[in-house]
């Protein structure tokens, strides 16, 4: 991994505090996200202030963002940030790789201020710190990290409702039916 020349450097300078947008593009997929070391402010999530809460996990749906600030408040050095899938359900299939970026410090902090030139940061050749990751079927994390989000004020909720709906949604993965016509199915690969 620390050989590969597409993976992408989040450059920090020591010291500074920055706003990262973390987004799940995966189309079917929850997904866990961290830095390694590094602490994580939610701030918002979908374009809505959040009340702040600290947290080292994220947990997100697919498409879903995730404001979170992040401060270089670590020993100069490379991080990983890591995310890999969130999978609950048993003897489904899904992709467990884990994905990276680097987190490379660019400065070094001295006293009450950083020197933010190249020569006194991270050498590129050092071998990034990998952040652990939460077991892919890991309920206890998501659980703990979705009942994190408050709201920054009061929200008033009608209380006086014109229409009851209810919606159900499910996707099920079942084989063709002999007696189906092949262009109605999907076909799945196992």
């Amino acid at each position: 991994m620390t050989g590969n020349v597409d993976t992408t450097i989040v450059p920090i300078h020591a010291g500074e505090r920055n706003l990262l947008r973390v987004i799940n593009a995966a189309l079917n997929q929850p997904l866990f996200f961290t830095v390694a070391n590094h602490k994580l402010t939610v701030v918002g999530a979908d374009a809505s202030y959040l009340k702040p809460f600290t947290t080292k996990v994220l947990m997100l749906g697919p498409g879903q963002t995730t404001d979170v600030l992040i401060t270089g408040d670590q020993p100069p050095s490379r991080y990983y940030m890591a995310a890999r899938a969130y999978q609950s359900a048993q003897n489904a299939p899904f992709d467990n790789t884990t994905t990276t970026a680097i987190l490379e410090y660019k400065s070094v902090h001295h006293g009450n201020h950083s020197q933010h030139h190249h020569s006194k940061g991270v050498k590129s050749k050092t071998k990034p710190i990998m952040p652990p990751l939460p077991a892919y079927n890991d309920t206890n994390t998501v659980t703990t990290f979705s009942r994190s989000f408050r709201s920054p004020r009061k929200v008033e909720v009608p209380t006086e409702i014109d229409q009851s709906l209810f919606f159900a949604v499910g996707l099920g993965l079942n084989k063709c039916p002999k007696n189906f016509k092949s262009n109605r199915c999907q076909v799945l690969h196992y």
